[in-house]
């Protein structure tokens, strides 16, 4: 399976390397005597393979997962104590250790060997360096002095003077051991039911437990080797999801900023802040994120005032939503002070609410400018991944006569497999090229094979016989039909599916 994922994320390359496979089952159905009419319509396409962002994320995140599986398996095999793989791991891979049980049976023993002492010092200096990012010129006696006195002027936004007062309090010391061991207790007690706190020593003097924690360590050595050994993959799924956040961010604002009538007036200073340039960050309150959405990508509860929801609200066979719009449409007006509890008909039937009642007209515009942004935001997106800029800039210097190509944003987010004619100028005039679009995004799909045939089988066709009457196929229509399905229905040894 990891050969057969490995094969998907790095579709478009692979597909170059195996189009000569198919090239040469073409020239086998054929006849070698059809070789050169053969490679020359070959010659005549790009072909391209693909997968959507999201897809390809999916496909990633897979990938960790089974290599994952196959380390936590040997860690499993090699233990003697009595742990299933899902005691040990649950059900999450190596990219999530922060939700692994063993990861703080591992953490806790570390924490346990190093003694209360050492533990007490390093929380000192984890303070130390933490409060002096805030406290100009602090030196460590300085610091130590503070804890002695234990206490700090109020002059800080509370989450950094809250820190800061939590390790200036030496009782928090061993906070973070008690919280290890409430993580690690499950484990524990299968080990032995009668631990605590104050009988880990009998616990961890257990060469047992030192030889799974050395398998847990291994593992995550070879984990990252893995990550190494891929990361190119990891790397540009990283850009991609900066890139959607940056691009989510700007288009966001742009989108707010044109409705930013729809925001209580004294609400809409995070706004103004952030376009004036006192802010670095945009950070919008409730009624931004309530009233228009907290993203381009999540609904804006305006939305649930639309005409299409007004029919739902009458349609007796889907209750759900009609329950969905007026809970939405009761929380619009309590965002705008108006709470008179959930009855969706209190609402209908009060005057306040009637003058405050969204149009049709302004629920249509946020729905067009949201819907103008996410296009601005899939275009610049689709341009910002290299994958599909390098492939649209190899299309572009083939200064192909139709622009319009099918190769364009639309591909981020829906999935298609097809051949797209198209004409270019040679030196000996005008000839056909086409596009051969074929998409990866199914990783199950064990007919991908076959589907390259198929969409080969609609312009490789047209090559003719010597002697034969047709110019447009190879035989009679009925019997080219009756052989596509061979071709497309039979094995085909060497192509591009992995058998697992």
């Amino acid at each position: 399976m990891l050969d057969r994922i490995e094969m998907f994320l790095d579709c478009n390359e692979v597909l170059q390397r195996k189009i000569k496979i198919f090239k040469e089952y073409f020239i086998k159905y054929y006849g070698e005597e059809r070789r050169e009419e053969i490679e020359r319509q070959f010659s005549k396409a790009l072909y391209i393979g693909y997968m959507t962002p999201q897809c390809r994320r999916n496909a990633l995140n897979k990938f960790i997962k089974e290599e994952s599986s196959l380390l936590q398996d040997v860690v499993v095999k090699k233990t003697n104590l009595p742990f299933t793989k899902k005691d040990l791991f649950d059900t999450y891979a190596f990219d999530s250790l922060n939700l692994l049980p063993i990861y703080y049976l591992e953490k806790l023993k570390r924490e346990h060997d190093k003694g209360k002492k050492e533990r007490l010092r390093e929380f000192n200096e984890e303070g130390y360096e933490f409060t002096k990012r805030f406290v100009k010129d602090l030196s460590k006696i300085k610091y130590l002095l503070l804890k002695s006195v234990d206490q700090l002027p109020r002059k800080f936004p509370d989450v950094i003077q809250d820190n800061i007062e939590y390790y200036l309090d030496k009782s928090n010391a061993e906070h973070e051991y008690q919280r290890l061991y409430k993580k690690a207790l499950p484990l524990l007690q299968k080990i032995n039911p009668n631990v605590t706190i104050d009988n880990l020593d009998e616990i961890f003097n257990n060469k047992d437990i030192d030889i799974l924690l050395e398998s847990y360590r291994e593992a995550l050595q070879q984990y990252e080797l893995f990550r190494q050994e891929h990361k190119n993959l990891f790397r540009s799924d990283e850009k991609t999801e900066e890139l959607k956040g940056l691009l989510s961010e700007k288009f966001y604002i742009m989108y707010v900023r044109d409705n930013i009538d729809l925001i209580p007036e004294s609400q809409r200073q995070p706004l103004y802040d952030y376009l004036d340039g006192k802010t670095k960050n945009f950070y919008h309150n409730k009624y931004f994120s309530g009233i228009l959405g907290y993203n381009l990508q999540s609904t804006s509860i305006l939305e649930y005032f639309s005409e299409e929801n007004d029919l739902a609200l009458t349609d007796p066979n889907n209750k759900w939503k009609a329950d969905s719009i007026k809970r939405n449409r009761v929380e619009y007006f309590k965002l705008l002070g108006i709470d008179l509890g959930e009855d969706y008909e209190a609402y209908v039937n009060d005057s306040e609410c009637q003058k405050i009642w969204p149009s049709k007209q302004i629920v249509q515009r946020v729905i067009d400018t949201k819907n103008k942004y996410l296009n601005k935001y899939n275009n610049e997106l689709f341009l910002g991944i290299d994958e599909y800029r390098e492939i649209r800039e190899k299309i572009d210097s083939l200064d192909l006569l139709d622009k319009e190509d099918s190769f364009n944003a639309a591909l981020l987010t829906d999935s298609g497999t097809f051949v797209n004619p198209n004409i270019r100028m040679t030196d000996e005039g005008y000839d056909t090229f086409s596009l051969f679009v074929i998409s990866f995004n199914n990783l199950n799909d064990d007919a991908l094979d076959h589907h390259i045939i198929h969409e080969l089988n609609h312009y490789i066709r047209r090559i003719k016989r010597v002697g034969d009457p047709y110019n447009d196929c190879l035989i009679d229509r009925e019997e080219e039909n009756e052989q596509e399905e061979k071709r497309e229905g039979g094995d085909f040894p060497g192509g591009l599916m992995v058998r697992t």
